[in-house]
């Protein structure tokens, strides 16, 4: 694996339980209790495909066994590599779709599938700006509008680690034709300096990367279900 990177791996709508425990077996005992939990077997996946592609490419970076890959979490619940300060990830999931991302320096990844939503939503969550410029979109361009603002506004909060207490309106993007991503953060809590970037998967998905290297992979890496099982 080479830094940077983005993975997208695509989670199957079900899985017959002998392969399912085969795959949940490989991870540690905390993250396999965490999985049981999710009362659908599709929410499992998708948290048990994020966790595995996580492992299965910090052990490729490292150069060790899979079993040997620490991962830790914060208070926040943001996860770490404890084998190397150098080496920075973070994964998102929606829908069918697992994103991980990978850096040398702190970076955020977010995916959404673009569900039907009250677009009114914008004026509660966005900053007065953001909610003018979705307004002045034509309406068939909002909702695509509307959830690249999200992503990039999710993977912000999950570089910074910090969860909910960042409020969605106390930072804004600006997003012109020509696809530059302009971020101003208006609080007075300090943050890291990060770039921005969009990238296209799978039609009827938006998927953001927030990134404190300013360096970014040039194309998302697609992945098979059936690699997570060869280990």
């Amino acid at each position: 694996m080479t830094l940077p990177s983005l993975f997208i791996i695509t989670v199957p709508s079900d899985l017959d339980d002998p392969a399912y425990y085969k795959l949940l077996n490989l991870l540690p005992e905390d993250r396999v209790d965490r999985i049981r939990r999710f009362h659908f077997r599709r929410n499992a996946l998708q948290s048990l495909c994020g966790e595995l592609i996580c492992r299965i490419k910090l052990a490729e970076f490292l150069g060790i066994d899979m079993a040997k890959v620490d991962i830790q979490r914060d208070e926040f619940g943001k996860p770490h590599c404890v084998n190397s300060s150098r080496l920075f990830f973070n994964v998102a999931h929606s829908g069918n779709l697992v994103a991980a991302a990978f850096d040398n320096k702190v970076v955020g990844v977010d995916i959404e599938i673009m569900r039907n939503t009250d677009l009114a939503i914008a004026d509660r969550f966005f900053t007065k700006n953001e909610a003018a410029l979705l307004k002045a979109k034509p309406e068939t361009d909002q909702r695509d509008f509307f959830f690249k603002l999200w992503t990039l506004k999710e993977s912000f909060i999950k570089a910074e680690g910090k969860g909910l207490s960042i409020p969605l309106d106390s930072f804004e993007f600006e997003i012109d034709n020509s696809g530059y991503i302009g971020f101003s953060n208006l609080s007075n809590a300090k943050c890291r300096s990060y770039k921005f970037r969009h990238y296209e998967t799978d039609s009827g998905y938006n998927c953001a990367l927030c990134s404190e290297s300013g360096n970014f992979p040039q194309t998302v890496t697609r992945l098979g279900f059936d690699q997570l099982s060869m280990f």
